[in-house]
């Protein structure tokens, strides 16, 4: 059962994706460790990029809002932090980055987050962690996912162009 918002602004959480992707389908798919048809998630890197450029560096959150570090490529710890506290839109959410590494699903994890912000954009905030440069991407295991799951240098090379986009910094 999800929880019910603390505070819910009046469409804040409509979502302005107007894209091919089901974003329903595709957060289902992503949550339960699936990997994403290529060119699907090729769709929602450039549409994530695109909305991530259109933010500000340092955002502004109103609270309540629940605050969550690092996941590091853990499907499962992601799957526990929305049973435990809700999903978007009923929670609202500041991911503080390190999405990658470590862990086998660095692609899904960080892939339903910004599914999510795609859909519900003033409710999940993402911000940009140490992991989500291309050198620390490459040394501790995101390149290696890349090119497993995937035609891994173009899909590394989307990902290595959308992690500046992030956001760096929020108040709250």
């Amino acid at each position: 059962m999800e929880k019910e918002p603390h505070h819910h602004p009046q469409n804040a959480s409509q979502t302005h994706y107007t894209g091919p992707l089901d974003l329903d389908k595709t957060i289902d798919k992503l949550i339960s460790g699936s990997a994403l048809p290529q060119s699907d998630l090729e769709e929602l890197l450039h549409a994530a990029k695109e909305m991530l450029r259109s933010e500000s560096s340092l955002i502004e959150i109103k609270a309540p809002i629940t605050v969550v570090g690092d996941i590091h490529g853990e499907i499962s710890t992601l799957q526990e932090i929305f049973n435990v506290c809700g999903k978007p839109p009923f929670t609202n959410f500041l991911f503080l980055g390190d999405y990658i590494n470590r862990g086998n699903h660095g692609i899904e994890v960080l892939c339903t987050l910004l599914a999510y912000k795609l859909k519900h954009r003033n409710r999940i905030h993402l911000l940009r962690g140490h992991s989500e440069c291309r050198d620390w991407a490459k040394k501790f295991g995101f390149h290696d996912e890349c090119i497993r799951k995937y035609d891994g240098h173009h899909i590394w090379q989307l990902f290595i162009e959308l992690f500046p986009c992030f956001p760096i910094a929020a108040v709250i």
